[in-house]
């Protein structure tokens, strides 16, 4: 689930604002800069050109693995009980997912002078190697801001990260299974007349009638 993956992506970016400071994290930073190249080709080189463009992290973090260098970091949970994992370590799955976002990500952040970080967890709260290193790293950070001990801050990470988890994982498990177009009975406005609400709103006194049918009507 999507809202999964953002309740990791946005604890991350809490604890990072925190230690670095809130103007030092932003969220969903490009991984490809740049304006790109001219989209001429052909149909399938016009379309990699888009995906390039379009591709992004979760989190950007200023300073983080050294001063003045920016640090992508891209999240992913992994269920390690799929059907296509049971025969797996789950070292060696969680290894495979980070070398996977490794490849997708690292060469245009390089290119870029940047570090990038990929942060791969399980729902059993299992992290990939890289990413127990971000955390270890993220409470360094902290417990030279807060001038508190290394193991508490250590613990304190470790227990924000499992709420989430737990969180996330159990809302994928006890969630709503209400389709979103069903949960309000608000219309969609899809066809742009909603634009006309804030005029009418606006413009007192307020008739409950759009200006632009008015103005049809007395015309």
């Amino acid at each position: 689930m999507i809202t999964s993956h953002d309740q990791l992506s946005h604890t991350l970016q809490d604890l990072g604002k925190a230690a670095l400071g809130p103007s030092k994290v932003r969220d969903e930073p490009r991984t490809k800069l740049g304006r790109g190249a001219a989209l001429k080709g052909s149909p399938t080189e016009v379309q990699d050109v888009q995906v390039n463009h379009q591709r992004r992290g979760d989190g950007l973090y200023i300073g983080f693995w050294s001063a003045y260098t920016d640090t992508i970091l891209d999240c992913q949970f992994v269920n390690l009980e799929a059907e296509s994992y049971k025969d797996r370590e789950p070292d060696a799955v969680l290894a495979s997912r980070q070398a996977a976002k490794k490849k997708k990500h690292r060469g245009d952040c390089e290119l870029n002078r940047r570090h990038f970080t990929p942060f791969i967890s399980s729902r059993d709260a299992i992290l990939a190697k890289e990413a127990n290193s971000f955390t270890r790293a993220l409470a360094a950070h902290l417990a030279k801001k807060w001038n508190r001990a290394y193991s508490d801050t250590c613990g304190y990470i470790k227990g924000r990260l499992g709420l989430t988890i737990i969180r996330a994982t159990t809302r994928c498990l006890y969630g709503s299974r209400v389709p979103a177009r069903h949960v309000s009975t608000a219309p969609i406005w899809s066809d742009g007349l909603g634009l006309g609400l804030w005029t009418t709103m606006s413009d007192p006194p307020f008739s409950g009638i759009p200006p632009s049918a008015v103005r049809r009507a007395e015309a």
